[in-house]
């Protein structure tokens, strides 16, 4: 049986120019995309009867992957290329999904994608499920996407799961995610998140799929995002509500298969510190903490330490 456990994963050692959580994000957000071919574009539907968009590369390996982006992405997000890249080198089928409305997909759901929506991350497994019978699915799972990918591993949202799991700088717990989102250096982050979804939520108000109240004003914050946005949307009384129900950190014990946890010391707006104990608590949970990284960062000064990591997954995983 392959695990976690017995997987030899390399340490990241960070540059010496890069021992800063928002210069490793901002330097890693900005380097030049890897040359991939990102496949067959597909549709994939909801169990709602809502759809979405992927891209599928069947390389008739015995491991399908399956790569979930974060707030704000989509399946051609940096980190997404870096995971395709080092799946074809590994020889890896794989799965790159657009969240509901996230890049080719826009204009295709009324109801918005969120860090709880495990049962969309259910539908991803179902649909691989149908079209590569018989295979093993690793689902790999970044920030907001990682998110989604936990609480369905959980059992909380969603019924289909994987065979296993990676997730990378996951969000725990929401609300204090989004408060330093909202506040100081964070505010970078925040902004240019907050820009990008009030950009997206306007052409769709503009092509008749939200109602026109949802509409994102000038000026707002991530918090005004999910309180206007995402909580009423996607059923939630109130912000508030969402981050309660969506935050995955206390029910990391539900987890019942292998899974690998990645994240970074030095995260601009996931503090996980009084998280660790817990998380290594979990018998099938193997984490890494580093004390650099920043978010969805972990630059070795060429590539993306996560390209090395994942490269020794599959390897790992084909042995």
């Amino acid at each position: 049986m392959h695990t976690f456990k017995n997987l030899q994963i390399s340490n990241y050692v960070a540059p010496f120019w890069l021992k800063q959580g928002d210069l490793n994000t901002i330097v890693s957000a900005l380097w030049p995309l890897p040359k991939i071919q990102l496949g067959n574009q597909v549709d994939v539907t909801f169990a709602d009867g809502e759809r979405t968009t992927g891209f599928v590369v069947d390389r008739k390996s015995e491991w399908v992957v399956l790569f979930l982006h974060g707030l704000a992405g989509s399946a051609e997000s940096s980190f997404v290329l870096w995971g395709l890249k080092a799946a074809e080198k590994k020889g890896w089928s794989a799965v790159a999904i657009n969240h509901r409305n996230c890049g080719s997909a826009l204009g295709l759901a009324t109801k918005p994608y969120n860090s709880g929506k495990g049962e969309d991350a259910s539908d991803y497994v179902h649909w691989i499920r149908q079209n590569f019978p018989g295979r093993k699915i690793l689902a790999v799972g970044y920030s907001l996407g990682a998110s989604m990918l936990l609480n369905l591993m959980t059992h909380r949202f969603g019924t289909e799961l994987p065979d296993a799991a990676v997730a990378v700088n996951s969000p725990l717990n929401l609300s204090e995610s989004v408060r330093l989102l909202c506040r100081g250096s964070g505010q970078i982050y925040g902004q240019h998140f907050t820009n990008s979804l009030r950009k997206q939520i306007q052409e769709l108000i503009d092509l008749g799929k939200v109602p026109p109240q949802h509409s994102i004003p000038k000026g707002a914050n991530l918090r005004h995002v999910d309180e206007i946005f995402t909580a009423p949307l996607s059923g939630f009384r109130s912000a508030d509500h969402y981050y309660e129900t969506a935050s995955v950190g206390q029910h990391l014990d539900r987890i019942d298969r292998e899974t690998l946890f990645i994240g970074s010391m030095d995260d601009p707006f996931i503090p996980y510190s009084s998280f660790i104990p817990e998380i290594r608590k979990q018998k099938v949970i193997t984490s890494h903490f580093f004390s650099h990284g920043g978010h969805v960062g972990y630059w070795t000064g060429r590539s993306p330490w996560f390209l090395t990591l994942l490269e020794d997954v599959f390897a790992h995983f084909n042995s």
